[in-house]
């Protein structure tokens, strides 16, 4: 995930998802795996929001990120600060290859008691990446999703 990307198309539906499960009484824990923003064009998928057509399926979180995506440094942690979800936790730092493996250890401690726990890699499963090699932070790796399924929680590995 990168803070370029908030509030994309993709982010309506996940939040949306999420919310649902938070309001059945599932404890949700979002692992952002932020990572710096770049130059690309990723994260430009926002004009659904220039039709209220969808607007119907959550008002208030369609409005919130309306709001999100005109302003120009827009980040995760305006969503963590708007209280989309009531008692979610977070996990924020930035990921790098030099510090995946503290990053990973302090996001497990972070998000410890998450029934669910939410994983936003920019590109899903590393697949044929080692864990070192470069842009390998943009993915989630299988002992990641190991190390939260051996402790009981369950996971979702987003894949974009």
């Amino acid at each position: 995930m990168k803070n370029q990307y908030t509030g994309d198309i993709g982010d309506y539906g996940k939040y949306g998802m999420l919310g649902y499960l938070e309001k059945n009484g599932i404890t949700i824990g979002i692992n952002w795996y932020l990572t710096e923003n770049d130059s690309s064009n990723d994260g430009k998928l926002i004009t659904y929001l220039d039709n209220n057509k969808e607007r119907y399926r959550d008002p208030e979180l369609f409005d919130l990120l309306k709001k999100i995506v005109m302003n120009e440094d827009k980040s995760i942690l305006m969503i963590e600060q708007a209280e989309v979800f009531s008692s979610a936790c977070f996990y924020h730092d930035l990921i790098s290859r030099e510090n995946r493996n503290e990053w990973h250890d302090n996001a497990l401690k972070t998000l410890k008691l998450s029934e669910l726990v939410f994983c936003d890699p920019d590109n899903g499963p590393i697949g044929t990446k080692s864990k070192g090699s470069k842009d390998s932070e943009k993915y989630i790796c299988p002992s990641e999703i190991v190390d939260y399924y051996n402790r009981g929680q369950d996971i979702y590995p987003y894949i974009s």
